[in-house]
């Protein structure tokens, strides 16, 4: 029995032991199943927040969230999940900018899912994979220069991105393609691929690659000059890139935007987005970014040092090229440090140092003969020999510039060949070979004609002469030399004519290019410079590849000069010579005086029908001190103490007298070409007479009408290209604009507009509501049929009702507002009609968008601030508002040289309008209006002499 207790008791705690053993087997199996339940959840949920988060354009966090599904789905043992996570990392990798690491993922997934016979799946990997190996050989070949098959690469890449239906890989294929249609030279596809790239980056909120096309859009318009639309593509790629920290992209869109920037003239805001690209460089790790990141900086700071006369400029361009330099140096660089050192000595014969330039150039000299860099050898060796011949020593100095001639072998079209010519001139003229001497001054201009006329309009045409214009001052100088000798009629007929050359040249060609092209407009033009990341270029590495040739200096010059390697001219409006201004411009009773300012000597021509004088005043710099404090004084409002009589009289003799004198009593009109500091002089204030104490009577104004013209060439032009007298509507007039009491606080995006109207608020302009214009337009108004006027006042003075109305119908146009005036850079000044937020159009219309209008009016009165002033080119005259005018098809413009009486200016049109009603012409009305003005309150002329009238002069007007 007590046996049988103890079997029965091992049964039972068997039984029990499989009781507990079962109980635990399914508590264990319980509890994996929760655990499946709590991984699939997690799962949906990590999978659900990664497409949403891909949506949102979060890409990085998505691929975190798919990368902690993958894990998941494998500790789930769930196949298909886990390829459908790795697919999902491969395709995240595109936007993310990591294309290549994809082919890991997929390459994963098509093995996993050929396993698992997941045929949708693994065709979709195997087509990414494909559009990856295909878009791989796209680029391997764009850079081997295959272009036609990169093409086909990437179009056959296109086509399975749209079989996998993946917008992901489809926008960067697009943009790709693109990159090799720019490398085609096919701009058109270039624009159109990155657009369509754009909208898909746009709908996947893939702001990565939105900055790639925002910037290849920009970088478009950049090319063709167009840099409104430029900047604005520019500026939001930078947005975009500084809200996804690219530093990379933040970097190029800061340089290029200061290569928009330093194009259009905004040299202080160039820089500073220029240093702003440097600081981001600097902590990029990338010596050969920083190098040329500070390179760039140096040529910035020496462009606008020479531009506007600042050695602190030089010397800060000096700091930025030797940290460069020890960059370079320290990566034993050559090529980069070659060129930096030609930028080094090119800043010191910049700054006259004639010795320590040549320390500079003579290294990089060598340096560019070891590596045989055959295209900045010729800069260098004009570098070289332009110190040389600073420092007196002609022969050696000779030597180098005809070895520069050699190097640039039969190259045509060579844009120093006109500088290489100027300073052989130079060496021939100091060593008094002056007929040698003057044939290379002429083969230079011939060569700098040939490079301008394949050049955009008028800014940049007048800018390229910028430091060319003392080629024309150099043949001037040397022919009155010979002159002096011989003073025969036919040298003075020379030199004249070479000023009219130097004067009228830009402009004729811009009047060319608008006749020519299809809707008459004129495109603002700068220097040429290839956009993609360099404000500035290395001036060593500008030049075409030459080759290097045996033949003699004086062949190749020849051959370079033969009409048949020069680019043939378009039959431009050329400038006129003294016989056609006598015969076609002048008559009985009009004389030109023409002003040429140089260093040495200055020249008056005083030209009548039958007659032609040449007058020798004193050099430029004489003119300027004693006309600079007469300017200032005649500009402000009249205070006791300052006798303007005297002081007018004392220019008189200097300026006017000995020309006045020999003019013939049938002189009633006198045309001003002024030059220099005379395009801000008022003529009419000066006097005919010497007397002691002159009275009114005896103003220039009392006894002649005076007018302005930038040259005779072009003031010949502008009254042979009149059209037709008939208009349908007489009188369009804008007047007291509505302006902001302050200016926007918000952030805005970098645009033109917004820059100009910044620079204004720095300066302290005050754009006060101009209550008195009302009043001027409409009195001006009742002169003019009311059914051939339009008028727009207050918040109606818009830029959109000035761009949407028929301008070309209208005979007289009056802008009564705010001009903003830049004497530094011209394109940036312009008119402020009424302010406001608009998007297409922002208030302030630029020169450079006057230019692009469509006119034929008689006459634009410009009757706001300073409107006649700007900055003067050498030769070209006052480059600014009336002038850009003359190009949208004005034949006369009546502007202003200061800041004007508002009251004042409400009689002085008062007058002048109604004598032009009168029948007066237009220089006649102008005159007899100021004379009413000194007979008045308001005689000083800070009231009336400010208003002056450029262009055709002679003709009367007839509004009804």
């Amino acid at each position: 029995m007590v046996v049988k207790k103890a079997h029965s008791k091992g049964k039972a705690a068997g039984i029990i032991l499989a009781i507990a053993v079962l109980i635990a087997f399914s508590d264990e199996r319980a509890a994996a199943g929760e655990s499946l339940k709590t991984r699939e959840r997690e799962y949906r949920q990590a999978v659900k927040t990664a497409e949403s988060k891909w949506q949102e354009g979060e890409f990085q966090e998505s691929f975190s969230l798919f990368s902690q599904g993958h894990d998941l789905a494998g500790k789930m043992k769930d196949g298909q999940k886990e390829v459908r996570c790795l697919m999902h990392l491969g395709k995240l990798c595109w936007p993310l900018g990591r294309p290549e690491e994809s082919e890991r993922f997929y390459k994963e997934a098509l093995e996993k899912a050929d396993s698992l016979r997941l045929t949708e799946e693994k065709e979709e990997c195997w087509g990414a994979l494909k559009v990856l190996e295909l878009y791989s050989e796209g680029k391997a070949s764009r850079v081997k220069g295959q272009l036609e098959k990169s093409v086909a690469d990437f179009r056959s890449a296109l086509d399975w991105a749209k079989k996998v239906r993946s917008p992901e890989h489809e926008a960067k294929c697009l943009r790709q393609l693109s990159l090799t249609h720019w490398a085609m030279q096919d701009q058109g596809s270039f624009l159109s691929l990155n657009i369509n790239a754009l909208q898909i980056a746009a709908r996947l909120n893939d702001r990565r690659e939105e900055v790639k096309c925002r910037s290849n859009i920009g970088m478009y318009f950049l090319w063709n000059k167009d840099y409104v639309e430029a900047l604005d593509n520019y500026s939001q790629a930078l947005e975009l890139a500084r809200e996804i920290s690219s530093r990379e992209d933040e970097s190029l869109c800061l340089k290029n935007i200061s290569l928009i920037l330093m194009n259009l003239g905004f040299y202080e805001k160039s820089v500073s987005f220029l240093e702003a690209a440097n600081e981001i460089d600097r902590h990029s790790g990338n010596p050969f970014l920083l190098a040329q990141s500070l390179n760039n900086l140096g040529e910035a700071f020496r462009n606008r040092g020479n531009l506007l006369s600042n050695k602190a400029d030089l010397y800060q361009s000096l700091d930025y090229f030797n940290q460069a330099l020890d960059l370079a140096r320290e990566k034993s660089t050559q090529q980069i440090e070659m060129r930096i050192l030609n930028n080094i000595g090119s800043v010191y014969i910049d700054l006259e140092k004639y010795h320590a330039s040549l320390h500079y150039l003579n290294t990089t000299y060598s340096i560019a003969e070891k590596v045989q860099d055959e295209k900045a050898v010729p800069r260098i060796l004009i570098n070289i020999g332009t110190c040389h011949l600073k420092e007196g020593n002609y022969a050696t100095a000779r030597s180098y510039f005809k070895k520069a001639i050699e190097m640039e072998g039969n190259s045509a079209g060579s844009s120093i060949l006109w500088e290489i010519l100027y300073y052989l001139g130079q060496c021939s003229e100091m060593e008094k070979n002056f007929s040698q001497a003057m044939a290379h001054y002429e083969n230079s201009l011939q060569a700098i004609d040939g490079t301008r006329v394949r050049l955009l309009p008028d800014d940049f045409k007048a800018g390229f002469m910028r430091n060319k214009f003392t080629v024309y001052e150099s043949l001037v100088s040397l022919l009155f030399s010979l002159y002096e000798n011989d003073r025969s009629p036919a040298r003075a007929r020379d030199i004249f004519y070479v000023v009219e050359r130097a004067k009228a040249r830009a402009f004729l060609e811009t009047m060319g290019e608008i006749q020519e092209s299809p809707k008459g407009r004129v495109v603002s033009a700068v220097p040429e410079e290839k956009p993609g990341a360099s404000t500035s270029r290395i001036a060593a590495n500008q030049e075409t590849k030459s080759s290097m040739t045996e033949k003699p200096a004086e062949e190749l010059l020849r051959q370079k000069l033969d009409g048949k390697e020069r680019t043939p001219e378009k039959a431009f409006p050329r400038p006129v010579r003294l016989e056609k201004v006598q015969d076609q411009l002048l008559d009985e009773k009009t004389a030109v005086l023409e002003y040429f300012l140089a260093d040495n000597h200055s020249f008056l021509f005083v030209i009548t029908k039958n007659d032609f004088t040449l007058l020798t005043l004193p050099p430029k710099e004489e003119i300027r001190e004693s006309l600079s404090a007469y300017l200032v004084l005649l500009s402000k409002p009249p205070r006791g103490g300052w006798d303007w009589h005297k002081a007018a009289s004392r220019l008189s003799k200097d300026l006017v007298g000995p020309a006045l004198k020999s003019l013939p009593e049938s002189i009633k009109h006198i045309i001003i070409v002024p030059d220099d500091i005379l395009c801000h002089l008022p003529f009419e204030t000066l006097f005919f007479s010497s007397a002691e104490n002159p009275s009114h009577d005896q103003l220039m104004i009392a006894r002649y009408a005076v007018s302005y013209a930038p040259s005779c060439s072009s003031l010949l032009f502008l009254k042979e290209r009149k059209k037709s007298s008939y208009f349908p509507k007489s009188f369009l007039a804008f007047g007291n604009p509505v302006y902001p009491s302050t200016a926007s606080k918000r952030k805005i995006r970098i645009t033109v507009a917004g820059i100009a109207k910044e620079m204004v608020e720095e300066q302290g302009y005050d754009l006060y509501p101009l209550e008195d214009s009302k009043k001027e337009v409409r009195d001006i108004s009742r002169h003019f049929p009311e059914d051939k006027s339009d008028i727009y006042l207050g918040k109606d003075a818009t830029e959109e009702k000035l761009k949407q109305s028929p301008l070309e119908e209208y005979q007289v146009i009056h802008f009564a507002c705010h001009g903003s005036l830049d004497e530094k850079v011209p394109f940036r000044s312009g008119l402020f009609l009424s302010l406001h937020e608009a998007k297409d159009e922002d208030g302030f219309l630029q020169a450079s968008e006057i230019a692009g209008l469509n006119l034929t009016a008689d006459l634009v009165v410009l009757s706001a601030c300073r409107t006649s002033r700007g900055y003067v080119e050498k030769g070209e005259g006052v480059m600014g508002v009336t002038r850009t005018f003359f190009f949208s098809g004005a034949s006369a413009v009546v502007s202003t040289l200061w800041k004007i009486s508002d009251r004042a200016t409400v009689e002085f049109m008062r007058h002048f309008y109604g004598y032009l009603a009168q029948g007066k012409d237009k220089a006649q009305a102008l005159r007899l209006a100021k004379l009413r003005m000194l007979d008045s309150r308001y005689s000083h002329p800070f009231f009336w002499a400010a208003f002056v009238l450029h262009g055709e002069s002679t003709s009367a007007l007839s509004f009804r």
